[in-house]
C-alpha cells in the first residue's frame, strides 16, 4: 500500500514521525491505564495490556508478511481492527477525563463560582450564630403567654427565628445555584459554541471531537509505519550486495532481468533497475567480480 502524498526517499523523516506518534499514543494509553487502575499490580497489568494494543494497532500491518493466505489476511485484519478499537477507546477515556479535570480547574478559578462560595460562607456564619428556638415552638408559647413582658420577648425571639428560616432558605438556594454556576463555568467555550451551532449537547460534541483525535492519531501512526516499511523494501541494494551472491555475480554468467527478478523476488521495475546497476558496475570494473 503506497500513499503518494509522502515523497519517496524520506525514510528518516517518516521514521521520526512514526516514532513520535507511536510514543504519544503509548503515553496516552499509559495515562488512561493509570487512571483506571488502583493498586500497583493493577496499574502494571493495565499499562502492559494497553501498550500491547497500541503497538499492535500501529505495527501489525507493516510487520505482517505480504504473502499470506486469505484466512491469515482476515485474521490479521480482524486483530488490527480490534486493536484499533481498544486503543481508540483508551485514548477517548483519557481525553474525556482530561476535559473533566480542565473543567474543574476552570470552575475553581472562576469569579462567579468564587463569589457564590463566599456568599455561602457568609450565610453559614450568620446561621451558625443564631441559637434560638424554631418558629413553631415560639409561636406556640406566644399563643399561651399572658404576661406582656414575656410576650414581647417571645415576639422578638419569633422575629429572630423567622430571620433564621429566611437565611436557611437563602443558603439552600445558593447551594443549589452553585452547582449550576460550577457546571456553566466548567464548560469548554469552544465546545459550547460548536454545540450551539450544531444544536447538540456539549458532551456529545466533546465525545465526537475526542474520538476524531484518537482516530487521527491511530491512522496517522499506521500510515507512517506502512510508508516507512514500504520505503525500506524499495531501497535499492548496492552493487556489492547484489554481485556478491550466487552464480549471477560472475562476468561469464551475466544476469538477465528475469533472473534478477526471481533471485531477489521483486517486481519487474526493480529488477530492471538492478540490471542497469549491475551492468554499469560491470562496465566500470571490467571482467572482475565485485566482492
Amino acid at each position: 500500500m503506497r500513499f503518494n502524498f509522502i515523497k519517496p526517499g524520506r525514510s528518516a523523516v517518516t521514521l521520526a514521525g512514526a516514532l513520535c506518534i507511536t510514543a504519544l499514543a503509548l503515553a496516552l494509553s499509559t495515562a488512561a491505564a493509570l487512571d483506571r487502575a488502583a493498586s500497583p499490580a493493577d496499574k502494571i497489568m493495565m499499562v502492559s495490556l494497553y501498550a500491547i494494543f497500541c503497538l499492535l494497532s500501529h505495527l501489525i500491518l507493516c510487520l505482517t508478511k505480504r504473502r499470506l493466505s486469505l484466512r491469515m489476511h482476515v485474521l490479521v485484519l480482524t486483530l488490527w481492527l480490534f486493536s484499533v478499537v481498544m486503543t481508540c477507546s483508551n485514548h477517548l477515556s483519557f481525553l474525556i477525563k482530561s476535559d473533566l479535570r480542565a473543567g474543574d480547574e476552570r470552575a475553581r478559578i472562576s469569579v462567579p463560582v468564587e463569589t457564590n462560595m463566599n456568599e455561602i460562607e457568609v450565610v453559614k456564619v450568620a446561621v451558625s450564630k443564631m441559637t434560638g428556638r424554631s418558629v413553631s415552638i415560639v409561636a406556640t408559647e406566644i399563643a399561651t403567654a399572658q404576661d406582656r413582658k414575656k410576650r414581647h420577648a417571645l415576639l422578638l425571639e419569633l422575629d429572630e427565628a423567622r430571620r433564621r428560616v429566611r437565611l436557611e432558605e437563602t443558603l439552600l438556594n445558593l447551594t443549589h445555584n452553585s452547582q449550576a454556576i460550577r457546571f456553566s463555568e466548567s464548560e469548554d467555550p469552544f465546545v459550547h459554541k460548536i454545540a450551539l451551532l450544531l444544536s447538540s449537547s456539549d458532551s456529545n460534541v466533546s465525545i465526537i471531537f475526542n474520538l476524531c483525535i484518537a482516530l487521527f492519531l491511530e491512522l496517522a501512526g499506521v500510515i507512517l509505519w506502512l510508508e516507512y516499511s514500504h520505503d525500506k523494501e524499495e531501497e535499492p541494494e548496492t552493487g556489492g550486495e547484489i554481485l556478491c551472491s550466487g552464480d549471477i555475480t560472475t562476468s561469464q554468467n551475466k544476469p538477465t532481468v528475469e533472473q534478477i527478478r526471481l533471485f531477489l523476488r521483486c517486481g519487474q521495475e526493480k529488477a530492471m533497475e538492478v540490471h542497469r546497476l549491475t551492468a554499469g558496475l560491470r562496465r566500470k570494473n571490467g571482467n572482475r567480480v565485485i566482492g
